[in-house]
């Protein structure tokens, strides 16, 4: 789209909703740039905006209405060319009756509507989008070399069977579950571990996820009394979790369960990591390796995007 008009050579910024709040909140005294600001005359695309809480939605709709970002301080607000994208796998409108969203801002982002199949509907994408992933996989694990040496052998990585259940699969995490996965792929393959693991746990349908979707749809259709935070197994919470990047809402929309059952469920797991526990260093750490990208930073250490900020918040790692 970009390419279009004259913004092709324009900033562009991509940022995730929940943290796209403007800066200088929170007792901010200095004047800082703020993502409108930085992408003046561009593009700004905001990444999950489903995910995006009622005050940030507040602040972006009176932006989009006036044109005008307020800069820290109380300095007059200034005004901004800004091409806004926005992106989420959610439900909006049903969000909208749930009072998670607000209508008005639905709207004014509804101009113009881009719908991207989810990835059971595009398999011909699968085998080119697995080995971009498995390309930058193996580039962060400084292994680039074994590019070569894999492109001479495909059946040592790829295995007819994995491949087959590989474009088999439905998916319900999409693309980040795939990439996901490739990870998953890369780590087995540089520890010499078999995939024939995970060739079987593709086949299995959709694994413990659907299976605890169907579960729980299938007890309220009935109208029993269900306590799903207690049924949902570990292995079922941690597929779950995973094949939907540790996202909450699209976690609890898989399983068929309220985010607060969904939060209550997380609270009782000796395994799905609680982003308060995480140690400055470790976050430092993370952080440093993957370039300060929130999200590869949240799937890395296996917690969702806002509990990540709002522990990043808390140590006063990021401003």
């Amino acid at each position: 789209m970009s390419r279009s008009t004259w913004r092709r050579s324009t900033p562009y910024r991509g940022r995730r909703a929940v943290r796209a709040r403007p800066r200088g909140v929170h007792g901010a005294v200095q004047e800082r740039e703020g993502y409108f600001r930085e992408a003046d005359g561009g593009t700004l695309f905001l990444d999950e905006i489903g995910e995006a809480p009622i005050e940030v939605q507040v602040m972006l709709l009176r932006a989009l209405e006036t044109g005008e970002v307020q800069p820290v301080g109380g300095r007059p607000g200034r005004r901004v060319d800004v091409r806004l994208l926005a992106a989420t796998d959610a439900n909006l409108e049903r969000a909208v009756l749930q009072g998670d969203f607000r209508v008005s801002l639905l709207h004014r982002l509804g101009a113009y509507e881009l719908r991207v199949p989810p990835l059971r509907e595009r398999r011909d994408d699968i085998p080119r989008l697995l080995v971009h992933f498995l390309e930058h996989e193996l580039h962060r694990a400084g292994q680039a070399s074994r590019l070569v040496e894999l492109g001479a052998d495909t059946s040592v990585w790829l295995p007819t069977r994995l491949m087959a259940a590989l474009l088999h699969h439905d998916w319900p995490g999409n693309v980040r579950q795939l990439s996901n996965t490739a990870r998953r792929m890369v780590g087995m393959l540089l520890t010499g571990q078999p995939l024939s693991e995970l060739a079987a746990q593709l086949s299995t349908d959709d694994g413990p996820v659907a299976s605890a979707a169907s579960a729980a749809v299938s007890e309220q259709s009935q109208g029993r009394a269900s306590h799903p935070a207690n049924d949902l197994s570990e292995d079922a919470l941690l597929a779950a979790m995973e094949a939907h990047g540790w996202q909450i809402s699209a976690t609890a929309r898989a399983l068929g369960v309220s985010r607060k059952v969904l939060y209550a469920r997380i609270a009782q797991s000796e395994h799905v990591h609680k982003a308060r526990d995480l140690a400055p260093e470790a976050l430092a750490a993370a952080l440093a390796r993957e370039g300060g990208d929130l999200g590869r930073v949240a799937g890395a250490l296996q917690v969702s995007v806002r509990a990540l900020q709002l522990r990043l918040r808390e140590l006063k790692l990021r401003p």
